[in-house]
């Protein structure tokens, strides 16, 4: 299965209605059949951003997150796993 490494601008921009790259981001996430993978740091990040928890559409966003990452719809990867697709990523192509 493909995979793709998602950051918090994708994940941000899914959440808040009024983020330009909204509509498209909501696209994405209805057509794509990779697996989503991002690092708990930005999970953290895109929790924090997102706002305080008091207010009910935040806390529901956030409950949304978390339960993507629960059932596996997005993975989390910790630092080794991360470390592994960088070097993936930079390493040269083969002529």
């Amino acid at each position: 299965m493909r995979q793709i490494l998602i950051d918090s601008g994708i994940l941000l921009s899914y959440y808040q209605q009024q983020e330009p790259l909204h509509q498209a981001v909501l696209a994405f996430f209805d057509k794509t059949t990779a697996q989503l993978i991002t690092s708990p740091i930005c999970i953290a990040e895109v929790l924090w951003l997102l706002g305080n928890p008091a207010d009910p559409r935040v806390l529901s966003a956030q409950n949304h997150l978390l339960a993507a990452v629960s059932l596996g719809g997005i993975k989390g990867l910790n630092g080794i796993q991360l470390l592994g697709i960088r070097k993936a990523i930079t390493a040269p192509t083969p002529h």
